[in-house]
């Protein structure tokens, strides 16, 4: 039996798909910037997106708090891609011996 941790490279292929991890992290960037510049600039147009899309009329603060809310979790979530990005970073840093 022939095990991965020992050191030994033919066990594990060569032509693994990259690809996929590279879309991945693409769609983790892309996706809160997107939303992000997209967030409209007034409650007014919050309120008008959220009735035209789902047929519920929400008042002017509940709309102020929505376009708060959606810019806090864009925000989050583009800090956590970049604390993840970051590890990775570092971690390959690490791995060739700079740090």
């Amino acid at each position: 039996m022939r095990c991965c941790c020992n050191g030994d490279e033919s066990v594990r292929p060569k032509s693994v798909a990259r690809w996929p991890r590279h879309v991945v992290a693409f769609i983790e960037w892309a996706l809160p910037i997107t939303t992000l510049a997209l967030v409209p600039k007034c409650p007014g147009c919050v309120a008008a997106y959220v009735l035209l899309f789902t047929g519920l009329g929400i008042s002017f603060e509940a709309a102020a708090a929505t376009r708060w809310t959606l810019i806090g979790l864009c925000v989050a979530a583009l800090g956590y891609v970049l604390v993840k990005s970051a590890r990775r970073v570092l971690a390959w840093f690490a791995s060739r011996g700079y740090a």
